[in-house]
Formats: C-alpha cells, sequence, structure tokens
C-alpha cells in the first residue's frame, strides 16, 4: 500500500462534494484504509483458494490509490462525470440523488431524516402532520413527489415546510414520531454517547467482548462483525505493540 488516506482522499473528489461550501472537506472516516484492508483480506482468501487448486503461491500487492479509484469507479462517480461532464453539488448533509436531511430540534440537537420510498414520503407527513402542505409542493414546483429525482428537486422546498415541527419537538420526540411513522431517522451522537450510552456499543451486543490492552487497560473490543452458522465468532485479541512481536497474535488466531 502507497500514500496515507487523507492525501488519497484530496484526489478522489470526495471532499469538493463534503460539507455545504467551496471549501474542501476531508471525512474524518479514513475510507481508504478501511477498504484496503478489506480488499486484503479478500485477496489472502482467494489466494488461499487458488493454492488449492494449483499448487502455487501469491504475492499480493495494493495501492491505496488504486483502492481510492477502483471505489470511485464502483460508485458510479466515473461514470457520472463522464455522462454528465461536471461534478455534483455539496449538499451538506443532504441526500444526492432522493430525499434526506439533517434538522435541529427543540433541545438543540440534531437528527437525520432519509426518504428513499414513497411509504417514507408519507410517514413524513403523517409525523409531522404535514401532508396537505408537503403535496402542495409538486404542482408549485411541478415535480412528481412519488419519486426520489422529484423529491430531491424539491428538497428546499420541503425542508422548508418541515424544519419548523422539528424546531417545536426534541430530538427523542421527533425520533419516535418518525419512526413510528416508519420513517428512516436517526440522531447524531459522540463517540462519548455511543461508548456510554448506546446499549449496541457494549457487552449487550454479542459483538463486542472485553479484553486487557497492555499499556490501555480494559476495553471493549469488536469481533468480526460476520456471522457464520456453523462456527463460532472467534474472541478479539490485543493489538501488537508497535513495533513489537506479531508473532503471537497470527499463532493464536492460527489456533482457531
Amino acid at each position: 500500500m502507497s500514500h496515507p488516506n487523507y492525501t488519497v482522499n484530496a484526489a478522489s473528489g470526495f471532499p469538493i462534494i463534503t460539507g455545504d461550501d467551496e471549501r474542501p472537506v476531508n471525512n474524518a472516516v479514513p475510507a481508504w484504509d478501511v477498504a484496503a484492508g478489506l480488499y486484503v483480506s479478500n485477496g489472502i482468501i482467494a489466494a488461499e483458494l487458488d493454492r488449492r487448486s494449483s499448487g502455487k503461491g501469491q504475492e499480493i500487492t495494493l495501492a491505496l490509490s488504486d483502492v481510492m479509484l477502483a471505489t470511485v469507479g464502483n460508485l458510479g462517480y466515473i461514470a457520472e462525470v463522464q455522462a454528465t461532464g461536471k461534478t455534483r453539488d455539496a449538499l451538506g448533509n443532504g441526500l444526492y440523488g432522493a430525499y434526506g436531511q439533517s434538522f435541529e430540534c427543540a433541545d438543540g440537537r440534531q437528527v437525520m431524516v432519509v426518504v428513499i420510498s414513497n411509504k417514507h414520503w408519507r410517514g413524513l407527513g403523517n409525523a409531522t402532520g404535514l401532508s396537505e402542505k408537503l403535496e402542495m409542493i409538486g404542482p408549485l414546483l411541478d415535480v412528481d413527489l412519488n419519486t426520489e429525482g422529484g423529491r430531491f428537486e424539491a428538497r428546499e422546498a420541503i425542508d422548508a415546510v418541515v424544519r419548523p415541527w422539528f424546531t417545536k419537538h426534541t430530538a427523542a420526540e421527533a425520533e419516535a414520531a418518525l419512526a413510528e411513522a416508519g420513517v428512516l431517522v436517526g440522531g447524531f451522537q459522540t463517540f462519548e454517547e455511543l461508548v456510554n450510552s448506546d446499549p449496541r456499543c457494549s457487552t449487550e451486543n454479542p459483538m463486542l467482548t472485553e479484553i486487557d490492552q497492555p499499556g490501555v487497560g480494559r476495553v471493549l473490543a469488536s469481533r468480526v462483525p460476520l456471522k457464520f452458522g456453523g462456527t463460532p465468532v472467534a474472541d478479539a485479541v490485543p493489538a501488537p505493540q508497535l513495533g513489537g512481536d506479531t508473532n503471537f497474535v497470527l499463532a493464536d488466531l492460527a489456533d482457531r
């Protein structure tokens, strides 16, 4: 692998459409490092399967910039530029091609709302009590609000209609009402809230377990998120110290 994640990300085009102004914004998630790890693991499995039939080993090489290019292409961004001749605009927290937006609630917290299907669209109107006003947007803007593209075109008008409803409800109230109506909704939370308050990030979730990490102490660590019907998922193991011996980790995994 070559090049740090953020320098590769700068060339990917994503920072230009991230945020809501002309300033490029690098996402804090090291996406290409994550994707590269998944490619490497798949490559090792593929090489091992090939060796079983051919008897030959493989040398696997992977450039971080190639991971970026593969992902940008697989997601359609390369073809989109070739077809349209331009880069899409930055939308902030808006959802490109359909309707999605974040809203600040009465308690200052924000929630993210996503409308993909017509069921979601009806649910947004039912939950907020704004169905009639939302239905007026289509004829006014000459768009079909029963399509994802139509709702995307009308996104600013939809924002203006529903935003006051959020300012009158707490985030918890908004999430509960929208979820009950079948709308995709989720609240934003800090890492502290994720770790300290979200039961998904605890030993209540079988994917997580506690380990003793040398130099750190007792911490939560994740098992592999894949679930296999016939094989128990191995426990997490402590990460090796930088510059230390990784053989004990590999040996431990081999024993499993």
